[in-house]
């Protein structure tokens, strides 16, 4: 939303995370999100959670009617122009514009007297349909913020989405909303820029790096490509796997601590590298002829594997 609205298409823009928060803040939770919360527990409170059928109109529903209408066209003649920022523009000034509805027609003080609630029912319904409108045309956009909105006024998505209906007066009356969590939080900016600066923070390699080698040495490492041909798990050893692989004509066996990434059926007819020339180490009972490479880190274990398949027994370099 933030790029969409912010930046001009096809131009180029500023990001900043105090940027980001003050849109985030002012558009969606206070613009988009109270508008929703505020309808829906005022038509819990004063109509037993039911969108009430329109009745006696008020001096101010030409008004935000006039902008509902024209909304639906805004939006098409900006997008055809490749001018989206614009699009929301036009969906935002019916929000706004439903907004200022809420203080112009004050619905709580509607509802002190009997005489006054058909106005009060014209109220909520007109505020309950901007915003199904604002939903429809916000599709393009925000793909799933449309059914957050239309989940909390008791609207199946299926049965309200068709872009046809983004006009005013098509809501039916009579659905049970329900009031869920604000669908866009408000954004403390001192913790987001705390955040951000963590994310930002240049971090020490871990583990850090082993001393420094020379090249000779490093040749005496065999690297091989290989084949899996059987794997199962080593009884009574839960992080232990038996390979059996093919290197090249020759087969062997290797004992890997990868039981608690892979189930044994993975690995079978995958390729691996593996250090070949390592001397063979007794591991539960089983000579392990052989290590196979794998990374780590927070989010697990992946074993090293060509980018594509090559000859059993192919030098790694």
């Amino acid at each position: 939303y933030y790029l969409l609205r912010e930046i001009t298409f096809g131009a180029d823009g500023n990001y900043t995370q105090e940027l980001f928060v003050t849109r985030t803040n002012a558009d969606l939770a206070n613009d988009l999100g109270n508008l929703l919360s505020r309808t829906v527990a005022m038509i819990e409170k004063y109509f037993a959670g039911k969108i009430p059928a329109p009745e006696k109109a008020t001096a101010f529903d030409a008004s935000l009617l006039s902008v509902a209408n024209e909304t639906k066209e805004q939006v098409e003649q900006a997008m055809d122009a490749l001018r989206p920022q614009a699009a929301l523009e036009a969906i935002w000034h019916l929000i706004k514009r439903a907004n200022k509805y809420i203080d112009e027609t004050t619905p709580w003080v509607l509802a002190k007297q009997e005489s006054t609630r058909p106005e009060l029912a014209t109220v909520l319904y007109n505020l309950a349909d901007a915003l199904r409108v604002a939903g429809i045309l916000l599709q393009p956009f925000m793909p799933r913020t449309p059914a957050r909105i239309w989940s909390q006024l008791g609207l199946a998505a299926d049965t309200v989405s068709a872009w046809e209906d983004a006009l005013p007066g098509r809501l039916a009356a009579g659905s049970q909303v329900e009031k869920g969590k604000a669908i866009f939080p408000r954004l403390d900016l001192a913790v987001e820029l705390a955040a951000w600066a963590e994310e930002k923070e240049i971090k020490p390699l871990s583990p850090p790096l082993a001393d420094e080698i020379d090249i000779d040495l490093f040749g005496q490492v065999d690297l091989r490509v290989v084949t899996v041909l059987e794997a199962e798990k080593v009884a009574k050893a839960d992080k232990l796997l038996k390979l059996s692989v093919a290197l090249g004509p020759e087969k062997r066996t290797i004992v890997a601590g990868i039981a608690q990434h892979y189930r044994p059926e993975e690995l079978v007819g995958k390729q691996v590298i593996i250090v070949a020339n390592l001397k063979p180490a007794k591991i539960r009972g089983i000579e392990s002829q052989g290590m196979i490479l794998a990374a780590a880190d927070e989010n697990g274990l992946a074993v090293l594997t060509p980018e594509r398949s090559v000859a059993a027994g192919s030098k790694a370099k």
